[in-house]
């Protein structure tokens, strides 16, 4: 069974609720009206590329870029939106919720409502889209209730913080946008909001707690061992490494119910279960 864990869509309401302080409203083109579509367009091309199950999470920066004033009774909104979605084609969909992360009290329960009454998979968090980096206290009521829950929270990337933009990219922000996002910037944006989380003691804290991180990883299972042997702090790396290989499941964007996205080893082996494609969500 083929599973793709990182499908975005769009909620139509979004522009009506955006923070237009910090992001831009989203303009109609054919991207945008696929993004939005969770009916027969998306299915046909899920058959043309063979995905039988898609995960659908909120396309960046969701919740994140919403207005604080009323960012927890959209969120509700669109997720309920978003379980109606998937409630017309139940056999082909699921979700992760969208959390209204400038209250995470409140996302905390959205997610669990999310979870125990729209059947929700996981939450989805885009990364430092509000400023802070996840590892702020404030933050770990949402990686608290994840954990007692028993769903996995996947980290997607958003642009890197204003003054990383500056110092590192420079004009190249302007004449090449994706440089900073997708083609280079995203993968250690993400990778730091992880390697962050892992040094802050919130697996410590929450032993339960699992990260989705995609992208393979955002390079982190590849110099992991570097991490190991030349951290300023290597008795804390090395520690906490091996809940890093535990907790943290690095995928790419499309998988199997048993292969790579979630953290295994190749495709047919039992290593690992897909966390979004129901019990046991994470089993050895």
């Amino acid at each position: 069974m083929i599973i793709a864990l990182e499908e975005h869509y769009f909620d139509p309401d979004w522009n009506n609720a955006l923070d237009t302080s910090h992001h831009s409203v989203r303009t109609p083109s054919p991207l945008v009206k696929r993004m939005e579509d969770l009916g027969v367009q998306r299915i046909r091309e899920m058959d043309e590329a063979g995905i039988d199950l898609q995960v659908l999470s909120h396309g960046p920066p969701g919740s994140q870029g919403v207005r604080e004033d009323v960012v927890v009774a959209w969120t509700k909104a669109a997720n309920d939106r978003l379980h109606a979605a998937v409630q017309n084609h139940p056999t082909r969909f699921a979700g992760f919720a969208s959390l209204p992360t400038a209250h995470p009290a409140a996302a905390a329960d959205e997610l669990e409502r999310a979870v125990n009454k729209l059947g929700f998979k996981g939450g989805m968090l885009h990364s430092l889209t509000e400023g802070p980096f996840l590892d702020d206290k404030r933050y770990w009521p949402i990686f608290e209730r994840a954990a007692a829950l028993d769903v996995p929270l996947y980290v997607h990337p958003a642009d890197p913080n204003p003054a990383v933009i500056k110092a590192y990219y420079g004009d190249y922000a302007k004449t090449h946008p994706m440089f900073i996002r997708a083609a280079w910037g995203f993968t250690f944006e993400a990778g730091t909001q992880a390697m962050r989380l892992v040094l802050s003691g919130l697996f410590d804290a929450h032993p339960g707690v699992k990260i989705i991180l995609g992208h393979l990883g955002e390079t982190i299972p590849y110099t992991l061992a570097r991490r190991q042997r030349q951290a300023v702090a290597p008795q804390i790396v090395r520690v906490r490494a091996s809940a890093l290989r535990a907790r943290v499941r690095a995928g790419s964007s499309i998988a199997c119910s048993r292969c790579s996205a979630a953290g295994s080893s190749p495709s047919g082996s039992n290593s690992w279960d897909c966390p979004a494609a129901g019990a046991p969500r994470w089993s050895s």
